[in-house]
């Protein structure tokens, strides 16, 4: 992990481990609860902007989609269908945003039918 201040790596190393913090900064997602308290973590910590939020619940499942800004360099992006959850940060670059926040869109939509 590189440059210390003002990291968010640093940050989600220190409060939920190295391993995860480690795994996000390689671009791979992470599962489960843990992505949830990742979020609540930067939401907590960190000067936040959403940029996409939405949420479908059909009669037989519920799916939730959140992209948010984590200072000016990070996007965090959790998805929940059903039972399985996952987030994963990228970095802020616009067509890498417009890329993601698509993906969580067409799952949104997918979530019912």
């Amino acid at each position: 992990m590189r440059n210390i201040s003002n990291n968010i790596f640093v940050e989600i190393a220190l409060n939920l481990g190295v391993d995860v913090a480690e795994k996000l900064e390689a671009g791979e997602r992470v599962e489960g609860q843990q992505a949830w308290l990742i979020m609540d973590l930067l939401m907590q910590r960190r000067r936040t902007t959403i940029l996409f939020e939405d949420e479908e619940i059909g009669e037989n499942t519920e799916c939730y989609a959140i992209a948010f800004r984590v200072g000016s360099n990070h996007v965090f992006y959790l998805l929940k269908t059903g039972e399985e959850s996952s987030c994963w940060i990228t970095t802020s670059s616009k067509d890498e945003v417009l890329k993601n926040i698509q993906l969580l869109e067409d799952s949104i939509r997918k979530c019912n039918g």
